[in-house]
């Protein structure tokens, strides 16, 4: 995202916005399915690791969402809390893509 496209989890932005950004995230998530599998389906050392830190990461992911979402650090609005959810699973995404590319 550059510097001058709002944020998606400004409360300005519309659902089209929201829309915009679930697409790429579903995009980026499509990738990361897409090299995973080529590293687990590789076997030895890389698939093992990458499995483990797949899990270890859904794991703590989830659990850090689940206690924003709890605390009300990802927003009172439907629209504000959706925003904020897309953006945070979808930094998780676009790091492993990027380091998943790296890899290959």
């Amino acid at each position: 995202m550059s510097a001058s496209e709002p944020k998606v989890s400004d409360p300005a932005v519309g659902w089209a916005d929201i829309a915009c950004e679930s697409s790429r995230f579903g995009v980026d998530a499509a990738a990361v399915v897409w090299r995973r599998c080529l590293r687990l389906a590789g076997c030895g050392e890389a698939a093992r690791s990458e499995a483990m830190l797949m899990v270890a990461e859904k794991w703590y992911g989830h659990g850090a969402w689940a206690k924003a979402l709890a605390s009300g650090k990802l927003g009172r609005s439907p629209k504000v809390i959706t925003a904020s959810t897309v953006t945070y699973y979808g930094q998780w995404v676009r790091e492993n893509r990027q380091r998943l590319a790296e890899k290959d």
